[in-house]
């Protein structure tokens, strides 16, 4: 093919082809404005084989493009150079830059814009929360360009646009979030559709419904109160110095998701105003949620509720699946380079998709297609990978296979910061392009491969996307090819999901030769048949697993797996390479972790992204898998919101993480051949895990997951813990976890202690949950009484010890454990050497004579187990219950982030501040299913709810106050299907949970009963 049309240096001229025309001229006949855009599509571009018409309209956004300056390539011309926000990367969604332009291209070729247009400056609609008249959109009158639309998506039926609106992309707080927020639309283009000539029908007269709203203050921003309606703490949302409370809420990609009770509307949103744990990335995605909305029969949004429940990460960008949707989440809150895209059926259960164990870079903005070419279709999902912070989304195209998710490898080398992970059947569609920071590269012919971003498919075969044949960011460091620093994206189309070449096999359905917009978010209007052979979506079956003994509305789930020890995670020493600790001539090509020298930039992925064993089993082999014989048992924590404000009161390690954990139980499987288990856990929270050692009862590997599990939920599929390489999963069946009680990790909480002798015991307590040992309180007194007779300077005269480790305060002991790596979250307790001075030993498996002066790893500080620990202070030979306690308890502040106050004592939100809510759940319970009487469950970390309310559209209809962890019967009731039932629990610190449900969801989850439950019902 000859030189691509986008690449052509001269501007075209206006041509008239048909009904084309009118939108080839700056000001469009419909539509408004068209200031500058020249759109270039097949209807004007006749015979060109580089451009390509499809029998249907394709929504996209336009976007302008911004011009920062020139700047002179080495032939003496000047090349223009800039930067945009698009909205596509997960650091930029919520922060989109002003005039953002939803358009189509009509199935003729025409190009018209759809939103925002002046008809819908003034147009009124009743706000159904309120019942009042309210404007359409927020934007200020005149002010049309400072709205922002990103995201659209399409209706099953193919006759509705979803989208998400900034109305003010310029009205905005320090860190560009706008005070208006963004909120939820949809447009039908219905009349488009059936018109014999789309290109005849006015834009302006397409019917847009607001679907979520807000309201206003006297500055015209939102309103405090309407912020945080819905917080998961409205008083740690209002605090005076919330820096974070500044911006609107956010509402963002509504698509459809058919379930069991109907057609549901599943959408991102950040109106539970939490923080992101990982502190350095927040601003760009808070903390966003999945929520799910009723669609009432007028279109409207009804009864909402969080649809998933990922507190210390984020979750957005929904897309729909054959069954449920995948969304984009972020898997660590260590490392904002590191999200995965997850899939979820439309009952709530959660897999793998795309990205599972791969790092550096990061998938978002996904599409799930269907390849016919073959006897037997196959589904894929097509995902863009690129490196966060820089590309605003750009990267390549990667495709999988739907039948192969959630199986990755672990052979390739071929990265310089260590072993990369491989999910089967992931293949990179965009040949030669880059995934990473970097611009564009070119092809032997001078041409740049470019980058691409926003997949999506219509119908079976087709696949979309926005084109950059030039940059994706602004960090050129020359001045080369017109454009190279400045996106200049154009909607390009493939006509199969094979491998492709960009510079030569790329299609243009539409770019704008002026160069002054982009297109991207393309969004073929096509309807569910249409793009997968089925009339609609799927629906998954009941997640209510049956005769499970847990009572309707019991906020209670199962979650289980049928080995422990069965995981793929292997040591730190096994993943990294290239870290300065070459084994040399030992063994070749094998590197022995050292956290001195493992800690710098092309490490970081494994370290601050992987699980990894904390110990070496084999020191011969780093590959080997963990033995049974290594395991105590499993701990599972449920993991914290983050509701601080800008000065916060506490700090973590492992760059700022300010995760805190609570204990919900430990299942011991010492006596347990299989190792096998099943846990009680509350539902609707937010859990992770932690395999515990076997000598010490400390953390083996954290295998986190943060995820949940709906009320009366079974999951006991995982084949192992965070076991992901194919044919190495064990059912469940037949283990035997599988054929006894759960353990009730709800009314008690199992815990390891030690002995006197430091030997690690399981003791239960009747606290809902255990809190995790802080700094100041729980460990600084105890560790300078134990050892600072020889590391305190103010008392110690020991100058060796003092060479090693020295303080004169605790702050300064903290510091320099952490930034020495004494005691450190990544290495874990077993990992530390403050750990193993005050239990008398090394504890991680390593050969000693790696860290030893003149030995491979020999660094400063050093790695290493000092063998005066033998006698001091040697705690763990006294026989001393309180020494040995402490010690126990030291390793588990270690493992769990290293929470330490900064602010003194009476500061609002200190580290063991309660920042988990509260679940809950509803359910009819009578014999015939006919909404006569409901249970209400509620459980809280604290084991007290402070206040539970339940209305009955909007009306109360019950209240408790100050009431133990439990349930409720709410009797001679007469519910009708279309009422909406809303419980909201308060515990003790004000944070809350809100789960609204309509009646007939109620009923269709019920099973009819007998009025009393069988005895061998769980509590």
């Amino acid at each position: 093919m000859r030189k691509r049309a986008h690449q052509k240096s001269l501007r075209r001229g206006i041509t008239i082809r048909g009904a084309a025309f009118i939108l080839l001229l700056p000001m469009g006949i419909f539509g408004g404005s068209t200031s500058g855009q020249v759109w270039e599509t097949a209807a004007n571009n006749q015979g060109d084989p580089e451009y390509v018409q499809v029998p249907y309209e394709v929504v996209f956004v336009a976007t302008e493009n911004i011009y920062e300056g020139t700047c002179t390539d080495k032939d003496g011309i000047d090349r223009p150079i800039g930067r945009n926000k698009f909205g596509t990367d997960v650091l930029t969604a919520t922060t989109p830059k002003k005039g953002n332009m939803l358009m189509v291209v009509t199935r003729n070729g025409a190009v018209k814009k759809l939103f925002p247009l002046p008809v819908h400056e003034t147009q009124m609609v009743t706000n159904p929360e309120t019942n009042l008249q309210v404007r359409l959109i927020d934007t200020p009158l005149g002010m049309l360009d400072n709205g922002s639309v990103v995201e659209p998506n399409v209706s099953e039926d193919g006759e509705r646009i979803t989208f998400a609106y900034s109305h003010d992309a310029e009205d905005t707080d320090s860190e560009d979030r706008p005070k208006k927020g963004i909120d939820l639309f949809t447009l039908d283009l219905k009349t488009m559709i059936e018109a014999e000539n789309p290109d005849l029908i006015d834009p302006s007269t397409l019917p847009v419904q607001r679907l979520t709203f807000k309201e206003y203050d006297q500055n015209d921003d939102q309103e405090d109160s309407d912020k945080v309606k819905n917080a998961m703490n409205p008083q740690a949302a209002a605090y005076d110095d919330y820096k974070y409370n500044r911006w609107g809420t956010v509402h963002l990609h509504g698509v459809e998701m058919r379930t069991r009770d109907g057609l549901k509307m599943v959408y991102a949103s950040s109106d539970r105003r939490l923080l992101n744990s990982n502190d350095q990335r927040r601003s760009g995605n808070y903390n966003l949620n999945l929520k799910i909305a009723d669609i009432e029969p007028d279109g409207s949004l009804g009864a909402k509720r969080q649809f998933q429940y990922y507190t210390t990460t984020a979750a957005m960008s929904p897309t729909p699946l054959r069954n449920g949707i995948a969304f984009s989440y972020q898997s660590s809150t260590a490392d904002g380079r590191n999200w995965q895209i997850q899939g979820s059926d439309s009952e709530g259960r959660w897999s793998p998709l795309i990205g599972y164990g791969s790092n550096q870079d990061l998938f978002h903005l996904g599409a799930f297609c269907v390849d016919t070419r073959g006897n037997e279709p196959i589904d894929y999902f097509v995902a863009t990978k690129y490196y966060n912070q820089n590309n605003n989304g750009f990267g390549a195209l990667w495709r999988v296979n739907m039948a192969d998710v959630g199986i990755n490898t672990y052979d390739d080398t071929s990265a310089s910061w260590g072993i990369q992970p491989r999910q089967k059947d992931a293949v990179k569609i965009s040949q030669n392009v880059t995934d990473g920071d970097a611009p564009s590269e070119k092809n032997g012919a001078g041409e740049f491969w470019g980058k691409l971003t926003t997949p999506r498919c219509g119908r079976p075969n087709e696949l979309f996307f926005a084109y950059t044949p030039t940059s994706a960011n602004g960090k050129s460091s020359e001045c080369e090819s017109d454009g190279r620093s400045i996106y200049q994206s154009h909607i390009g189309h493939v006509p199969n999901l094979d491998p492709f070449d960009p510079t030569t096999q790329i299609e243009t359905l539409v770019l704008d030769s002026s160069k002054d917009f982009s297109a991207l978010w393309p969004v073929p209007v096509v309807d569910w048949y249409d793009r997968t052979g089925e009339v609609q979506q799927q629906v998954a079956n009941r997640i209510i697993a049956p005769n499970i003994g847990i009572q309707p509305g019991r906020p209670y789930a199962h979650v289980g797996t049928s080995a422990i020890y069965n995981t793929d995670r292997l040591p730190y020493d096994y993943w990294i390479r290239n870290n300065g600790c070459e084994l040399l001539p030992l063994r070749p090509d094998e590197f022995a972790y050292n956290p001195n020298t493992a800690n710098n930039n092309h490490d970081d992925q494994v370290l601050w992204n992987f699980d990894a064993l904390t110990i070496v089993q084999n020191r011969a082999d780093f590959k080997e898998a963990l033995a049974p014989e290594s395991v105590l048992g499993i701990a599972v924590n449920i993991t914290s919101n983050r509701i601080d404000p800008t000065n916060r009161d506490y700090e973590t390690d492992s760059k700022d993480t300010l995760e805190t954990v609570r204990l919900l139980g430990v299942h011991d499987v010492r006596e347990q051949a299989d190792q096998s288990f099943k846990a009680l856990i509350p539902a609707h929270v937010p859990f992770e895990f932690q395999l515990l050692d076997k000598n010490y009862g400390l953390r083996l590997v954290d295998v986190r997951s943060w995820h949940s599990l709906y009320p009366r939920e079974s999951r006991t599929n995982c084949g192992g813990c965070h076991q992901h390489e194919e044919g190495k999963a064990i059912p469940f069946a037949g283990t035997v976890a599988a054929s006894q009680p759960p353990t009730d990790m709800v009314t008690q909480t199992q815990k390891v202690d030690y002995d006197a002798a430091c030997n690690p015991i399981l003791v239960t307590t009747t606290n809902a949950t255990e809190m995790s040992p802080e700094w100041k309180a729980d460990i600084w007194p105890q560790f300078d009484q134990y050892c600072g007779a020889c590391h305190n300077n103010t008392i110690s005269t020991d100058t060796t010890a003092l060479l090693a480790l020295t303080y004169a305060n605790e702050a300064e002991a903290y510091a320099e454990l952490e930034n020495k790596h004494y005691a450190d979250n990544i290495s874990g307790a077993l990992g530390s050497p403050a750990m193993w001075a005050a239990r008398g030993q090394r504890m991680d498996g390593r050969d000693p004579a790696f860290y030893e002066p003149g030995g491979p790893c020999d660094t400063s500080p050093a790695y290493k187990y000092s063998l005066i620990h033998d006698t001091a202070p040697d705690l763990c030979s006294q026989n001393d219950l309180t020494k040995a306690q402490w010690v126990y308890r030291f390793g588990l502040w270690i493992d769990n982030h290293m929470v330490r106050n900064i602010n003194p004592t009476g500061v609002n939100f200190p580290a063991k501040h309660d920042r988990f809510h509260p679940t809950v759940d509803i359910a009819v319970l009578d014999r015939f299913c006919q909404g006569k009487r409901l249970r209400v469950g509620y459980w809280d970390d604290s084991g007290t709810l402070k206040d539970i309310e339940v209305l009955v559209n909007g009306v109360q209809i019950d209240h408790k106050a100050n009431i133990p962890n439990g349930a409720h019967k709410i009797l001679n009731l007469s519910l009708a299907n279309d009422d909406r039932v809303k419980v909201i629990a308060i515990d003790p610190s004000d944070n809350r949970q809100i789960y609204e449900k309509r009646v007939s969801q109620l009923k269709n989850e019920c099973t009819p009963t007998p009025l009393q439950a069988p005895p061998t019902q769980t509590p």
